[in-house]
């Protein structure tokens, strides 16, 4: 039995390079507990972007919480997905609460026109007005979208589009069976296709290349 346990905690450890990282992490190591910051703080700047939007105000303050959020986490983390999957996922929960508390407070849930420039500039070079629009409106939708999803949805979608991991990639970092990863996949894709359905915006720039139609 001690053969098998030894085996199976090496077998994660080689598998995920950021595992005796986050176990050196857990037990107080502050030089690991630096790395492991270092190692997931890219990818949790890219998850509050994604759901606050790059040019939100609170995304620092956002990120900071959600680190601090992991660290204090690491005791729960039994290892059953990927040290950066169980990051993305704290990061993941603490933007929606973010955004949630913001929309209960009545403060504005669009993007920012200050955003614009920096993230979806009205019209880059040799993009129509149309298609600008749509990707700025499309990103919007997107983050109102991951407010209604259950968490793991929305996480394998995140995974997917911001990410661009497969579905290998996802079932492998999450520790689900391949088809509940798709499952969760179309569930999603469903939902945000239902989204897009239901806003005349979306349909009618989708649906015309037109740039008078603006």
């Amino acid at each position: 039995m001690r053969e098998r346990s030894e085996s199976w905690y090496e077998y994660r450890m080689a598998a995920d390079p950021l595992e005796p990282v986050a176990s050196a992490a857990r037990l107080g190591d502050v030089a690991a507990t630096r790395r492991l910051l270092e190692a997931i703080g890219p990818t949790v700047l890219a998850v509050v972007r994604a759901v606050l939007g790059r040019a939100n105000r609170d995304v620092e303050d956002v990120v900071q919480d959600s680190l601090v959020g992991v660290v204090r986490a690491l005791p729960s983390f039994r290892g059953e997905s990927s040290v950066l999957h169980f990051a993305r996922s704290i990061a993941l929960r603490r933007a929606l609460g973010h955004r949630r508390a913001d929309r209960r407070a009545h403060r504005d849930d669009t993007v920012a026109l200050e955003e614009l420039p920096e993230e979806a500039p009205l019209r880059d070079p040799g993009e129509s007005p149309a298609a600008s629009v749509l990707a700025t409106h499309r990103r919007q939708a997107f983050r109102a979208l991951l407010d209604d999803l259950r968490p793991e949805q929305a996480e394998a979608l995140l995974a997917r589009v911001v990410f661009g991991c497969s579905i290998e990639e996802i079932a492998a970092e999450t520790g689900s069976p391949h088809d509940t990863v798709k499952s969760r996949l179309r569930l999603a894709k469903s939902a945000l296709r239902a989204r897009i359905q239901n806003d005349p915006l979306l349909l009618e720039l989708s649906e015309s290349d037109d740039d008078e139609a603006l």
